[in-house]
């Protein structure tokens, strides 16, 4: 019987800590500066989940259409871990650059953005999760 409890725990754990979504709700991400300016000339910016140790980045996208209910240059996150792995720390987005640090395993995320040559304005939105909880980080530049 000890050993039935003891298969059964570790089941349960394995379980808990694999790469599948969790069910019901989670406490959502709290954040220490949700929106981001930069000046023309780019430059990089901390922003950290402040009730969380640990997040990934779930995409970013520079606009979103709600006439056809679609993203304008959405781009997936990769991860250093190689495409099987359970989080993405990495995004590319052309101008705007996301990193998690300790591949994942920090609860801050790096954001740089590349020099604006344009007299336009650029914006994006960066989602970042754990778990079942998510929160939004908007950049925007001069």
């Amino acid at each position: 019987m000890k050993k039935v409890f003891t298969l059964l725990v570790l089941a349960v754990t394995l379980m808990l800590t694999s790469c599948e979504e969790y069910d019901g709700k989670q406490t959502p991400i709290k954040l220490d500066k949700s929106e981001l300016t930069f000046p023309s000339v780019g430059g990089e910016q901390t922003v950290t989940a402040v009730n969380y140790n640990s997040w990934w980045i779930s995409g970013g996208y520079e606009d979103y259409d709600h006439t056809k209910n679609e993203y304008t240059n959405y781009v997936y996150p990769t991860s250093t871990d190689g495409e099987d792995a359970c989080t993405y720390d990495l995004l590319d987005g052309g101008w705007y650059y996301v990193v998690v640090p300790d591949k994942g395993e920090s609860n801050q995320v790096l954001i740089s953005v590349s020099e604006n040559n344009t007299s336009n304005p650029r914006y994006a939105t960066i989602t970042m999760r754990n778990r079942n909880a998510f929160t939004n980080i908007s950049i925007q530049q001069e």
